[in-house]
């Protein structure tokens, strides 16, 4: 009967975490290049690739891409997920796509042109370039030399020298080391914020009917929020369900470690999910090691999506002593995601939670270490 009853909670887990369609008839995944390069959770609909282009690709949920040139034309990420797209790498080339979530890209040169992001747009560069054909939520920017055009309800720029010629719905700041060129275009209740040493000549306020509607479509509906809150909720309560019965000893190890360990924890984990990244852009350009990188960004992706329900579990257990384990850590769990949906912490959360799983896997380990 709990075989059974285990079998039941998976296969709703599964149900609840998949998209839809985790990937379309003609996804270049089953026209790609070798296997090596790519790597697809066909559970959740996230895909993970390595120095290969991505060329009439479509993504059910997450992109996940790393390598050195990165040419993207005919891309569809998240379509009915609203799933992002996270690109590392030396050139990174983004046109005619569509990203229904957020595009996220640190690279030396990057470019995106004729691409509608869901999101926001949030690069990290020496040379930005963002074409006028381009739409998003928001824009944010740091790099050498950025040009941005292009329509958005709202920006945030830290460069060298920037050159903006879009329409802007909310409110932008511009922090330049040098004149801003081209014409900051803004509606009349917008704050334009210049920081010292930066020099906006043309700032140009306007009752434009495009930017009013883009700014009152920006209010958000209540139900909107209420919607995925709930079915993060079911997810997340499922999945601890689930690991109740597979990891137990494992949280019921967490637990016992947070009573004496926990400010030991967090500074590993702390220090384990910020040079991970930086190890795995470091074995990124060797050939040799590139596989190494891939594995180690896969871990930190894996890592940062289920972090949740564990240290949730982790956290009821605590607060609620007196309650049976498994009632505990599912209350716990849903208090860590209704948290989520308070404006900016929705990933701040799933952060703090990484770093605590991290921090609980490095002492797990030496403890182990120290008995042997």
């Amino acid at each position: 009967m709990r075989k059974k009853l285990l079998v039941v909670v998976a296969a709703f887990a599964l149900v609840l975490c998949m998209p839809a369609m985790a990937f379309a008839a003609n996804s270049a995944f089953d026209k790609g290049t070798a296997e090596s390069t790519s790597y697809v959770d066909t559970y959740t609909g996230n895909a993970f690739l390595m120095e290969r282009d991505a060329l009439n690709l479509t993504v059910g949920r997450d992109l996940y891409w790393v390598g050195d040139t990165l040419n993207a034309r005919g891309l569809e990420v998240g379509g009915g997920t609203g799933g992002s797209a996270l690109l590392a790498g030396s050139t990174l080339n983004v046109a005619s796509s569509a990203i229904h979530g957020s595009l996220r890209a640190a690279g030396q040169t990057v470019n995106v042109s004729s691409t509608t992001v869901g999101n926001n747009i949030t690069v990290a560069g020496q040379n930005v370039s963002i074409a006028s054909d381009v739409s998003a939520g928001g824009v944010y920017a740091a790099g050498s030399n950025v040009s941005v055009s292009g329509t958005y309800q709202g920006a945030a720029f830290a460069v060298g020298t920037v050159n903006l010629a879009g329409s802007y719905a909310g409110d932008v700041n511009v922090s330049a080391g040098t004149t801003v060129g081209g014409t900051l275009r803004v509606p009349n209740n917008a704050q334009v914020t210049i920081e010292e040493g930066a020099n906006v000549p043309n700032v140009s306020y306007v009752d434009d009917a495009l930017v009013s509607t883009v700014s009152e479509g920006s209010e958000q509906n209540p139900f909107s929020v209420i919607g995925p809150l709930l079915f993060s909720c079911m997810a997340h309560a499922l999945l601890v369900l689930l690991f109740f019965f597979l990891i137990k000893g494992a949280m019921e190890s967490a637990v016992k470690l947070t009573e004496t360990k926990l400010p030991r924890m967090f500074v590993l984990g702390f220090a384990e999910f910020f040079v991970l990244p930086l190890l795995g852009l470091f074995l990124l350009f060797p050939l040799v090691t590139a596989p190494i990188s891939a594995l180690i960004f896969i871990f930190i992706a894996v890592l940062w999506m289920f972090s949740i329900p564990f240290a949730g579990y982790v956290l009821g257990r605590r607060l609620f002593e007196g309650m049976a384990p498994l009632g505990a850590g599912v209350i716990g769990t849903l208090v860590l995601t209704s948290v989520c949906y308070i404006p900016y912490l929705f990933f701040v959360v799933p952060t703090v939670c990484s770093i605590f799983v991290a921090g609980y896997l490095t002492q797990s380990f030496l403890d182990k270490r120290v008995g042997k």
